[in-house]
Order: C-alpha cells, then structure tokens, then sequence
C-alpha cells in the first residue's frame, strides 16, 4: 500500500529567500513572489514526482505547466504552476521528479507582476483531467505546502521532522504504520482525534475492516487514521485505549 502524499508534504515551488507569498482569501490558490514585482527569472520547481498533464498558453493564467501526482489509493493530487515567464519544454505525459526545475516565475497572462500562482486539487482516482474538474476539486494549498530544509519561503512553514495532525491547539506526531483493522464493536470514525474537537462522520461496525496508514496517540486512546475512498479527507477511529494491558477494540492483521 501506497502512503498518502500528506504524510509526505508538497514542497515549495520556489526555493529563494526574498520569496513572499500570500493565499487567496477564498483558498483557491497561492502566490508566492506577489509582493515582490522583481525580477522575473526566479526558477519554479516541481513540488512532488509527477506526470506532466498539460503544458499550454491561457489568456488568464499566460504560460503554464499541469502535474499529476498520486495523493492515496483512492485520490490523486494535481498541481498547477502559472504565469511562468515561458512556455516549459516538457510535454505532456513526460514524468519530473520532486525538486526539478520546470521553469522561471514570470508575468504573463492576467499577472500584476511576477510570481508563481500555484494551484492544488485532491480529485478520485481516474478523473478525466479538464479544468472544470481541477475547480471542482481545488482545495487550499496552504493546508499542504510546506518550504523544506533546504528552502527558506519568507512566511512560510518549515517541513516537520515528522508528519502530525494538530488537535486540540497541539501538534500530535503520525506515527507511519501499514495494516488492516476489524473492530469487534461499533467505533464512530471522526474528522480530527479527539472525542472533543473531532465530529463524528461515520462509523465501523463489527466484521468490517479499514486499512489503515498510521495511528496517533490523544486523549488516553489509540487513533488510527487512514484516507476515506468516498471524500478524500483524512479520518481516525480508536483502535484501543492508550493503556498497557488494555486489549484492542478488534483485530490487526
């Protein structure tokens, strides 16, 4: 089984240290060089392995490059770099690794100076890719963007040593694990790991089974977290109190 690309971390596009960014109030998007205005040669990275979707001119977004990237087993993840100072010479279906250079930040299109406005969409594995779907599916690249050790991004946070999920104002570690549960009672499955933060939003019932990617510990209990295949939002359920001797609510396998 394939890890999810957010224990991971997208890595800034850019990597300089006179690079300010802002996001788009309704979370659309994020410009990363906005404040700037000069100089437009600055390089644009990929921010995770990918393949390259699409690579064109838009009256709006100028010059352009599309990836696609696999975020779980049921979600793929696909990127949008805009305003580029020139057409990139990759073509479609070519694959980039993470960190490699796809061009320079520029103006073109609708720009009001130079920078990199860097789109993200988390869409069902095997969604023709159009624009009305990337829309369709966009979320806010704040939640996933981080500068790595490598980088400094005015602003921007810095890649945690290890993956967390911040519940109840603190910042709790993902603990990385593979497997398969099946609970021997009825678990409510929540949003956030917290009996008092997290909403509930579905529930297991005995006989069934989730595969799991990773557990965290919170409030005296064991949550294991995993990907939903209906809405692509990270889930957790208790598998266990966080008590040595305590049996588990199921079974692992």
């Amino acid at each position: 089984m394939l890890l999810p690309k957010m224990l991971d971390y997208l890595r800034s596009p850019v990597n300089s240290s006179w690079v300010n960014f802002e996001g788009h109030k309704d979370g659309s998007a994020m410009d990363l060089g906005f404040f700037i205005g000069e100089p437009t040669n600055q390089l644009i990275h990929a921010s995770a392995d990918a393949k390259v979707f699409e690579v064109s001119y838009d009256s709006a977004a100028g010059n352009l490059i599309v990836l696609g990237s696999q975020y779980s087993n049921t979600h793929d993840l696909w990127l949008a770099n805009a305003h580029m100072e020139s057409l990139p010479t990759l073509k479609a279906g070519e694959t980039v690794k993470l960190g490699q250079q796809l061009g320079r930040m520029g103006n073109t299109g609708q720009s009001h100076g130079p920078h990199d406005h860097f789109r993200v969409s988390i869409v069902p594995k095997g969604t023709p890719f159009t624009w009305s779907n990337f829309d369709k599916y966009r979320v806010d690249p704040y939640n996933y963007v981080y500068a790595y050790a490598d980088q400094y991004v005015r602003g921007m946070r810095v890649k945690p040593a290890v993956p967390f999920v911040v519940a109840g104002g603190s910042e709790l570690p993902i603990v990385v694990e593979v497997g398969n549960f099946s609970p021997d009672r009825v678990i409510n499955v929540r949003d956030n790991p917290s009996t008092k933060n997290g909403n509930v939003v579905a529930t297991y019932e005995p006989g069934e089974s989730v595969a799991y990617e990773g557990y965290v510990k919170n409030e005296g209990y064991i949550w294991l977290t995993y990907v939903s295949s209906a809405t692509g939002e990270r889930r957790y359920m208790v598998s266990s109190p966080n008590v040595q001797g305590e049996p588990d609510w199921g079974t692992f396998s």
